[in-house]
């Protein structure tokens, strides 16, 4: 489960998870990644929201790095990450847009409620990374939201193929 109240126009939440050698992993090697995410949204389809949709404007973004990504602190007190990831809808070096978490539902048929429904994305991301000398990849699933609002995510199976290019 994740989740976040966006009041900036501009949340970026993730998950990520290391790869080693251990994992089979070979050092300096370059892969190509290809996902395929199951989880549940509450954001129903066609929404209406405060500086987008609850849905269709939080963008769900795979990819990888050969560094750890990590958000730093600036000096006017926001955090933005070390890697390239984009911005919203747009991918960068290190993720790539894979859908939004438009949960299928139409708006009419949430509302009041808004159900949390378990739905599946794939993508593959647009750039090949290559493992860094010691052996590590580091995976990274996100969402990159202009929707100004609370979202949140039960991610229940993150399946990732890595293929040597």
């Amino acid at each position: 489960f994740i989740q976040g109240n966006n009041h900036s126009d501009d949340l970026f939440m993730f998950i990520k998870r290391r790869l080693t050698s251990a994992d089979g992993i070979v050092a300096g090697q370059t892969y190509r990644l290809e996902y395929v995410i199951s989880l549940a949204s509450n954001a129903a389809s066609n929404c209406f929201g405060i500086g987008g949709s609850p849905a269709e404007d939080v963008t769900l973004k795979v990819g990888a790095s050969s560094v750890e990504p990590l958000p730093v602190l600036q000096s006017n007190g926001y955090l933005i990450m070390n890697v390239d990831k984009g911005n919203q809808a747009q991918g960068g070096a290190t993720a790539s847009a894979a859908g939004n978490v438009a949960n299928g539902i139409p708006c009419s048929k949430a509302a009041p409620y808004y159900p949390f429904a378990l739905f599946e994305r794939s993508g593959t991301h647009a750039t090949s990374v290559s493992a860094n000398a010691t052996g590590e990849l580091w995976l990274l699933v996100s969402t990159d939201s202009g929707f100004e609002g609370l979202t949140r995510l039960y991610y229940q199976n993150i399946r990732v193929r890595l293929v040597p290019v």
